[in-house]
C-alpha cells in the first residue's frame, strides 16, 4: 500500500464518517467512497464551489468548512485541503463535533 492509500484508509476509518469525495484542483476525483455514486458529479461541484466560498468569503472568520443539511438525517461537509477539496458524509447516529474533530486530526496528520 502506498502512503496515499494509507492516508485514505485512515480517513475512511474515522468514526462517524459515512463516505467521502476528494477532489483535485482541476475537478478530478482523487478518491471517493460516496454512498450515492450517481450523484458524484454534483458532489464534485459542491466540493469545489463550497471550498471557494470558504476560502474567499470566510477567510477572516473562524469557519473552516461548510455544512449542508438535508432533512433531519443527511449531512455533508466541505472543506479546503490546500489545492484539493474534501467532502464527506456524516453517519446518521454520529455526533457532528466528534466527526469534525476526527477529520481535523486526520488533516493535521497529513502535515506531520
Amino acid at each position: 500500500m502506498n502512503p496515499h492509500e494509507d492516508k485514505i484508509a485512515q480517513l475512511k476509518s474515522i468514526p462517524g464518517l459515512a463516505g467521502h469525495v476528494l477532489v483535485g484542483p482541476n475537478g478530478e476525483i482523487l478518491s471517493h467512497d460516496a454512498p450515492n455514486a450517481e450523484y458524484l458529479g454534483a458532489l464534485v461541484a459542491i466540493c469545489r464551489g463550497g471550498c471557494a466560498v470558504v476560502e474567499r468569503e470566510l477567510a477572516s472568520s473562524p469557519a473552516h468548512f461548510l455544512a449542508f443539511h438535508r432533512g433531519h438525517s443527511e449531512r455533508f461537509y466541505v472543506l479546503p485541503m490546500g489545492k484539493n477539496s474534501l467532502g464527506f458524509f456524516q453517519k446518521k447516529e454520529a455526533v457532528g463535533a466528534e466527526l469534525l474533530a476526527g477529520v481535523a486530526a486526520w488533516q493535521d496528520s497529513l502535515d506531520a
